[in-house]
């Protein structure tokens, strides 16, 4: 426990003396008390709880001390030194006591530190030395004059985005938050699917944007996402996708619901397609979907799809409400995978070698059961791609065309190892004291500054491009002298230089072994321990920076500043000092940014890189390609430029710029190309990335030089090597050997793989000779030749010999005189000598007159062999075209005939007869031409029968005598295909029979048969309409007839007699209708009756059908008849007749009674009313019910019946 002074209460006391010896010792106090210790005057007291002093401190630094007895009495202890502390705070926060206070020598003192809500405590330095954060610092036994000082930033805290399958959350990396600050990220579902919530921080969600609330801790934000259903406009039906990953073999299962109230049924169709289009499954059907309940639907995966990305596509109609929908869902499909390799034996083949392609393959998904792998070689597209780091770098040039995988390359990252050859001019300058200081180097790969002597002769580098935002810059270094302890040299420094504020901050080795660190002008710090080997650390963070220095173990901070410019800022790595002789090897730069990955690059704004390549001949690039990351605020540009050799690349002319892939390159044809890459940007966050570079040379020949089918039938899990032998090639060139793994079943491509490889032609070949007993071969010794061109050497039989043969090097012979064909690779020429013969020379005929004949005509051969020394004996073979031709045959008297022959085609052939010779002749050829010309042919075809429009199409048929197949063709009224007839119309048609010949029978006459087409008849369909009242026009009802016919042509128009809207007479009338003839039809004509009846409104007044009347009564009957309206007609020559019967309704009975009239009257008319009447006598009948009818005997129409009842009286 270290003891505190009861009250430490201090006063500053000024003196009231008046003497100059004083007052320049109290000025002068801080020196020394040698000189003034007797005058030295009270600096500050100390007091207790009680007001009682306890210490005076003087200026001379020395402190006397009091205590009190039990009564009060002050009891002087002694004296001893005295310190100060000074304590301070920077920033939000607090460091208790604060300000500046004395202690006496071995007094203690404890501090209390803590920040304001919403800050951390960064460090507590001590005496200028960083602590750590410590929430208390205590001084004991104090013996020396400290300053401690507590330094505050806000605080901050980790949101870390987490989000669930089937979308994304921007960004995505945990961000750093200051305290009570806000964060906002950006949902994006996928296709089909929909964000389903999102939790976490106290935020909200507006539309796709969640902002967290007030950030006081670390927090997680959660995203969730759910499957979107698809509803059809003007429906309750909604189709949703659960799943978004499915495995082959097994099923896609929509589900589609019934939100509504009432039962529907749906059609649809689904299908699932790959990403090349291709659709692998698909279904349709209906279904019914009853009220608020779902159906799920499944369509079948083929067991043999290939894993990959595809779309779910899904159309579907409400059947209730006609309202469809259509949409698509991306789905993946675990299926068939295979890692598939192609290559050769070798890459370079020389033109004689035989080739093998060698292809692996590896099923790393499910079992394949049908595929067939395709292999084929082609020539090669000329192409060079850049991919790797250190052919971007270094221009480094490949043998031979190569498709690598694709690796990203980072175009110039700030981060340098120094281990290329030479320091990057894209990423550094590099300065020397122009008093004569030494240029920096790399040496062996590493980076080497030098400061020779002299003194202040500074060497450095520096980055061409400033760094933006937050950074983290380190670097290794090793001093390789030890002169630089001497003086003031500083053999190492790592610089931040911001050239537009005159900021310069770095952290040096220096003096005595010592770390040295400066924010010019404001702070500066030292620390003992420096090394010969160590690494300096400079880290920025908006506005304030920190240095640090490797203490062997970890980081040791012994600079912070804050509130400091934060421009663009350049690295600089140098040596400098009084001294010199000074060399330092600078390693391992790295620049990263606090808030990202660890290790990740930052990277320069602009970089240039060109590259170079031998295409192996001269010839035209086509075109340029390249595939990017860019971020919007980075352009690229690129240029070309070509020469016969690659040093003729640096005086040849740049062609246009290009910006966009697969520009045409206008550079001139050259062996070399080369190609300057240069990118520039103002993003401070996106690193921009050049995936590859590529040039073209022509376009890709359709030629298959060699393929193979293969089927495969693979286990998951199982492995494949397969070797192929291709053979030899022969001609030099680039070629590619490709191979492509499909599925039979849904022919898909599971894997492809390409493999270039080359046929070179060797430097030179050798051409060796030999000659046979009999004769010589010049030059005899083995020739030198360069490829592909001859060489000629000369035979020379001895006397009595002849030369045989020369054979080999697929040479020709030309008297003595043998000249070899392009020569490809090593060959010897071989010559033959013979014994002299006796010269023969040897004709051939035919047996067809003038050589000329016809085909299928036997002809044969004849040869005769003469010689002027005698009759040659032996054999001859025929030959046909330079085949053989029969065997040979035996020279009777010099003469050999062939077997005939009847199968020459038409055309000219060559027939040749071989003498062989034998031991007295020579052999010898002749050969002459015979024509066979075609044959003719005819063809018989018989005669057409005459048809009518409306048959059904019928056959014909013709044969040629040449056996070939006939055509026929069509004039007129019909058509006709392949051998089939169709009747198009009434009136005529021909049949024309064709044979066009071929390579042997000339064309046909053709035969044309005629036949004539008759109209066929209509027929007319119409009953006797039923009957109608008088006053109605004849319309649809009565005249609906209809016409029926027998082809598709349109029946004769109709026309009634007598025409609709007549208004017929009263009675049996008749209608007619007649059908008009047409193109294809006869005219027809049809009658029918219709009877035109009066209106009948009963029997009238007195009558009523409720009444009974008394026997012997007279009843009065009385009617009219009326118009189809109701009007009263006029009916005098209606002819009435009533018929009475009894106790039966049926008028045509045996039953009916004689009528009686009162007074004779019978059938009265009345033409004022228009009303008949009858005056019926019922007296003599007998009591009962009686049924009266009225027929017209104008119309025939029977009114009635209708019924009196009669009574006794």
């Amino acid at each position: 426990m270290v003891s505190q002074p009861e009250r430490l209460t201090m006063k500053r006391i000024t003196s009231i003396q008046n003497n100059k010896t004083v007052a320049a010792c109290i000025l002068l106090a801080l020196f020394s008390l040698l000189f003034c210790s007797s005058f030295a005057r009270a600096a500050f007291y100390a007091y207790d709880a009680l007001n009682r002093l306890t210490r005076v401190f003087y200026d001379n630094g020395m402190c006397v001390m009091y205590s009190y007895d039990e009564v009060g009495n002050r009891i002087e202890l002694g004296s001893s030194p005295f310190y100060t502390i000074t304590s301070a705070a920077e920033g939000y926060g607090s460091i208790s006591p604060q300000g500046t206070h004395a202690y006496a020598a071995g007094d203690g003192q404890s501090y209390t530190i803590a920040p304001e809500n919403g800050y951390s405590l960064i460090d507590v330095q001590v005496d200028g030395r960083p602590s750590g954060a410590l929430t208390g610092y205590t001084f004991s036994n104090i013996s020396a004059s400290h300053t401690i000082t507590a330094i505050f930033a806000v605080s901050t805290f980790t949101v870390t985005p987490e989000t669930g399958a089937h979308g994304t959350i921007t960004p995505d990396s945990p961000q750093t938050l200051a305290y009570n600050s806000t964060a906002s990220f950006t949902l994006t579902a996928d296709a089909g699917y929909t964000i389903a919530s999102v939790t976490g921080c106290g935020g909200t969600l507006s539309g796709s944007t969640y902002t967290t609330g007030p950030i006081l801790d670390d927090c997680t934000v959660q995203a969730i996402f759910a499957a979107q259903a698809y509803t059809a406009p003007g429906s309750s039906l909604a189709l949703s996708l659960a799943e978004s990953t499915y495995q082959a073999g097994g099923a896609v299962t929509p589900v589609i619901t019934n939100s509504g109230r009432r039962d529907t049924s749906v059609q649809y169709t689904f299908s699932i397609a790959d990403s090349n289009a291709t659709v692998i499954a698909t279904t349709s059907g209906s279904q019914a979907v009853q009220a608020e309940t779902s159906v799920p639907i499944s369509l079948d995966i083929p067991a043999s799809a290939v894993d990959g990305a595809y779309l779910f596509t899904a159309e579907y109609l409400d059947v209730e409400t006609g309202a469809a929908a259509g949409t698509t869902f991306p789905i993946s499909i675990n299926g068939v995978k295979a890692m598939l390799s192609v290559r050769t034996d070798k890459q370079v083949y020389l033109p004689t070698q035989a080739i093998t392609g060698l292809s692996s393959l590896t099923n790393n998904g499910i079992a394949l059961q049908d595929g067939n792998l395709h292999l084929q070689v082609g020539e090669a597209q000329q192409q060079k791609t850049w991919k790797t780091q250190a052919e971007w770098q270094q221009g480094i040039r490949a043998g031979i065309d190569t498709r690598g995988l694709p690796d990203s390359v980072r175009l110039l990252p700030y981060s340098d190892p120094f281990d290329d050859c030479c320091l990057d001019s894209d990423r550094w300058h590099a300065f020397a004291s122009s008093a004569g200081g030494a240029l920096p180097s790399v040496d062996n790969g590493q980076l080497y500054v030098v400061m020779p002597n002299g003194g202040w002769k500074p060497s450095y580098v520096e980055t061409k491009m400033p760094i933006i935002g937050d950074f983290d810059a380190e670097v290794s270094y090793e001093v390789d002298s030890t002169n630089y302890s001497n003086g003031n040299n500083h053999p190492a420094v790592l610089s931040v230089v911001q050239k537009n504020n005159g900021f310069n901050l770095w952290v040096d080795l220096w003096g005595s072994m010592t770390y040295g660190t400066f924010d010019y002008p404001v702070k500066h710090n030292n620390a003992g321990g420096g090394k010969y080997t160590g690494k300096f650390r400079v880290r920025r963070v908006g506005t304030s920076y920190s240095t640090f220095y490797w203490n062997g173990s970890g980081w040791t901070n012994f600079l912070n500043t804050s509130n400091r410019p934060a421009d663009p800022a350049y690295i600089r790595l140098s040596v400098n000092g009084q001294n010199g002789n000074v060399r330092t090897h600078f390693d391992n730069f790295t620049v990263t940014r606090p808030d990202a990955v660890p290790g990740a690059d930052l990277f320069t704004s602009s970089g240039t890189i060109s590259l170079k390549y031998d295409n192996w001949s001269v010839d035209t690039w086509d075109q340029l390609n390249f595939t990017a990351d860019i971020p919007e605020e980075t352009s690229i540009q690129f240029r070309t430029r070509t020469a016969d050799t690659e040093e003729g690349l640096s005086n040849a002319q740049w062609s246009s710029t290009m910006t966009a892939s697969g520009s045409s390159i206008t550079s001139p044809p050259g062996r070399w190309i080369e190609v300057e890459a240069t990118l520039a940007t103002t993003d401070a966050v996106k690193t921009p990335v050049l995936h590859d570079i590529a040039v073209t040379q022509g376009p890709r020949p359709e030629g298959v030089l060699w393929q193979a089918d293969v089927p495969v039938s693979m286990a998951a899990g199982a492995a494949i090597d397969l070797t192929h032998d291709m053979g030899i090639f022969g001609a030099a060139g680039r070629y590619s050997l490709t191979a492509t793994l499909t599925s039979s079943t849904t022919s898909q491509t599971i894997a492809t793989a390409e493999y270039p490889f080359a046929v070179e032609p060797p430097s030179a070949v050798t051409v060796t000779s030999s000659a046979g007993p009999g004769g010589s071969i010049s030059p005899s010794t083995p020739q030198t030749v360069p490829y592909n061109e001859t060489v000629s050497f000369t035979v020379t039989p001895d006397s009595g010999y002849k030369t045989a043969a020369v054979t080999g090097c697929a040479g020709t012979l030309a008297g003595n005189a043998f000249t070899t064909g392009p020569i490809i690779n090593d060959c010897q020429v071989t010559a033959t000598f013979a014994p002299a013969q006796a010269p023969t020379t040897t004709k051939v005929s035919s047996s067809a007159t003038g050589n000329i004949s016809s085909f299928g005509k036997a002809v044969s051969f004849t040869a005769m062999v003469s010689s002027a020394e005698g009759t040659p004996g032996g054999t001859v073979q025929f030959q046909i075209d330079g085949a053989d031709f029969g065997s040979p045959v035996e020279l009777t008297n010099g003469s050999a005939s062939s077997d005939a022959t009847s199968s020459l085609t038409a055309g000219e052939h060559v027939i040749t007869a071989a003498y062989g010779g034998n031991v007295n002749f020579s052999a010898s050829t002749g050969s002459g031409n015979i024509v066979i010309d075609k044959a003719g042919q005819s063809i018989s075809f018989g005669d057409l029968a005459d048809r009518a429009y409306g048959d059904t199409p019928f056959a014909v048929s013709a044969t040629a005598s040449s056996g070939l197949p006939v055509s026929f063709s069509a004039s007129g009224d019909c058509a006709v295909s392949t051998d089939t007839v169709t009747i198009n119309k009434a009136g005529s048609c021909a049949i024309t029979a064709s044979q066009d010949g071929d390579e042997n029978f000339h064309p046909a006459p053709p035969i044309t048969q005629p036949f004539s087409i008759a109209k066929a008849a209509q027929t007319i369909i119409w009953s006797d309409p039923a009957d109608m009242i008088y006053g109605t026009a004849l319309g649809e009802t009565q005249l609906n007839a209809e016409v029926s016919v027998v082809g598709p042509a349109p029946a004769g128009a109709l026309t009634y007699s007598p025409a609709p809207g007549t208004i017929p007479a009263s009675g049996v009338s008749t209608l007619s209708v007649s059908a008009a003839e047409t193109e294809n039809y006869l005219t027809a004509t049809k009658v029918v009756s219709i009877r035109v009846k009066y209106g009948f409104n009963g029997l009238l007044h007195p009558y009523h059908p409720d009444r009974t009347y008394k026997i012997g009564r007279v009843i009065p009957l009385k009617w009219q008849y009326v118009s189809n309206t109701g009007n009263v007609l006029p009916s005098p020559s209606a002819e009435p007749t009533i018929v009475i019967t009894r106790d039966s309704e049926d008028i045509t009975g045996g039953d009916a009674i004689v009528l009686k009239d009162a007074g004779n009257s019978g059938y009265q008319y009345d033409r004022r009313t228009n009303t008949w009447q009858y005056n019926w006598q019922t007296r003599g009948l007998k009591a009962g019910v009686y049924f009266l009818s009225i027929k017209s005997g104008l119309t025939g129409q029977v009114d009635g019946p209708f019924s009196i009842e009669l009574a006794e009286k």
